[in-house]
């Protein structure tokens, strides 16, 4: 009996294996992809959110620029709208809290969103006698910057205030 012979079957068809040939490449080509897409689009996703991040912080500094017209010597930080970012609760970002969005107000409004792209609200160190950021706590929700550091740390990301 013959190769040909041996793949009919009664009806005079033949067998044809599911994962032969063009079939194959196709599945896998299939595997990979669902495989690999999740990370490139979340990756890319992530890529956005932390450009969107950079914008916004760079927005509200520069909304900023002029002396803080709304806080008073008790207030350390001011929060914009959004979750409470995670950290050192002994922190100075935990304590005695204002509202940015009442600071943007009594400026005329403001175009700025006080709430970064994952949520959180944005910080600003008022109450330090080094320089002043706007930080934005990250991907991760949690604010690694020092009270009063001279640059952001960890994920987090930020934009300096400079005074004219």
């Amino acid at each position: 009996m013959s190769t040909v012979a041996s793949r009919r079957h009664a009806g005079g068809h033949f067998d044809r294996n599911p994962l032969s040939g063009a079939r194959l490449t196709v599945a896998l080509a299939t595997i990979v992809s669902l495989t690999v897409l999740p990370f490139v689009v979340g990756s890319a996703i992530s890529v956005n959110r932390a450009v969107q991040a950079r914008r916004d912080v760079a927005c509200l500094a520069e909304e900023l620029r002029l002396p803080f017209l709304t806080t008073t010597a008790e207030v350390q930080v001011l929060q914009g709208e959004g979750n409470v970012p995670r950290g050192d609760s002994r922190s100075l970002w935990f304590r005695a809290v204002g509202s940015l969005d009442r600071e943007l107000e009594a400026r005329g409004g403001s175009e700025c969103s006080t709430r970064d792209p994952w949520r959180q609200a944005y910080l600003v160190n008022v109450g330090t006698s080094g320089p002043v950021w706007v930080v934005s706590a990250g991907a991760n929700g949690i604010v690694e910057t020092v009270f009063g550091a001279t640059g952001p740390a960890g994920d987090d990301i930020g934009f300096r205030v400079r005074y004219p």
